[in-house]
């Protein structure tokens, strides 16, 4: 892995999802050892629930912490769902009860996913 990100002028991780990770402890030792990388060379993000556990484990290694609310998820997948509602081709026809039955369904079910 060191050989592949000084292979590179600027490398970029993206470690998503890590309050579902099943080794989280491997995925921190992971992020220990990236920390020890010049940080010039080194853009990590490292995405999650929000989880204290985890946040008691990353906030020594610095960086900036961002808490994105349920709401703004929430509406965030309530637009998604709707845009392929309107414009899905097969899913446009359907009558408009349906369609909303389904944006209902989907919300109801979602829970900030």
């Amino acid at each position: 892995m060191r050989k592949m990100i000084l292979a590179f002028d600027t490398v970029y991780i993206v470690m998503d999802a890590l309050d579902e990770a099943h080794a989280q402890e491997e995925a921190l030792n992971f992020i220990r050892w990236l920390n020890g990388m010049d940080p010039g060379r080194l853009g990590l993000l490292v995405l999650s629930r929000e989880d204290r556990q985890l946040q008691r484990m990353l906030k020594d290694f610095g960086g900036v912490e961002m808490a994105i609310g349920p709401d703004t998820i929430e509406e965030d997948v309530r637009q998604h769902v709707k845009q392929r509602l309107a414009h899905d081709g097969a899913m446009q026809r359907w009558p408009e009860a349906i369609r909303m039955d389904i944006e209902a369904t989907l919300m109801r079910g979602a829970q900030g996913m």
